[in-house]
């Protein structure tokens, strides 16, 4: 089912928040999800629909999309086979650094087409080119990106609007804490000193993900963290606290688009380390 599909990560060295994304026939099969990190991708081989609060729109070869933290999307390839798709992702904290740095040096420095910057940055980062270099890279597209001054100055990252409620926030640090455990709705209300109901209401439109959604995201982190530490597919299972490894490979498998065991073969080996570690 996964003959030939990759999907490939980074974490770039003058920043460990920007991380890069790189997938090749994944299959189509995205359901709505968010992230705690800005997006911004950029469709290689073949074209995007994007669903995301705001409504559809299609993304062509060559084009960019860029999605605020916490919202929730959807995305499928479109047109026939094979699809390939780059996406770098950046925290609040450094999204708004690199901003601020492209916006200070837009007045000596004309932003240029921001795909073609974007797709610099990419080569560079294949290239293993010098970390400046790729940073100043990012830098440009960031400041060419239409709409980038709106952006930095969102508050939070907060796509809902109308301000954060202390308890939500206290819900979302503890559901994060417990993720391996799975807490339950009551459980998590109760800490958070909400009715089960108010609290699952609030929560959806903070995150756009329902508090149980959220906890798989979490669990998920932890599980990708732990193959790409080098633990094997049944160790990352559990540390990520899923007691059935087929449940685990199908939430992976439904998130990241490859099943683990494809997603550890197609990494490429840190140095020094043997087939057996």
């Amino acid at each position: 089912m996964d003959d030939g599909a990759m999907v490939r990560f980074g974490r770039e060295p003058y920043d460990g928040d920007v991380r890069t994304v790189a997938a090749v026939g994944v299959p189509p099969d995205f359901s709505r999800h968010a992230h705690a990190s800005w997006i911004i991708g950029l469709a290689e081989r073949g074209r995007r629909r994007m669903s995301l609060p705001g409504g559809e729109f299609d993304v062509p070869q060559g084009g960019l999309y860029l999605i605020p933290p916490d919202t929730p999307h959807a995305c499928v390839p479109l047109g026939p086979p094979p699809h390939a798709h780059r996406a770098v992702c950046l925290s609040g904290r450094t999204f708004r650094d690199m901003a601020g740095t492209a916006a200070r040096d837009a007045a000596d420095d004309a932003p240029g087409d921001a795909a073609a910057w974007l797709r610099c940055f990419f080569e560079l980062v294949d290239a293993d080119a010098p970390a400046q270099a790729r940073r100043t890279a990012l830098a440009k597209a960031l400041g060419a990106l239409p709409g980038l001054p709106e952006a930095t100055v969102w508050p939070g990252g907060d796509p809902a609007g109308g301000g954060v409620r202390a308890e939500v926030e206290r819900a979302a640090s503890y559901l994060a804490g417990q993720a391996r455990r799975n807490p339950s709705l009551d459980e998590t209300a109760r800490h958070a000193g909400l009715s089960p109901f108010h609290l699952h209401r609030l929560f959806a439109a903070r995150f756009g993900l329902a508090p149980h959604a959220f906890v798989m995201r979490q669990r998920l982190r932890l599980a990708l963290a732990a193959l790409e530490a080098g633990h094997s597919v049944a160790q990352a299972a559990v540390l990520a606290g899923f007691a059935d490894q087929s449940h685990f490979t199908r939430q992976f498998r439904r998130a990241v688009g490859v099943t683990p065991g494809r997603f550890v073969r197609t990494q490429p080996k840190a140095a020094g380390r043997s087939d057996g570690a």
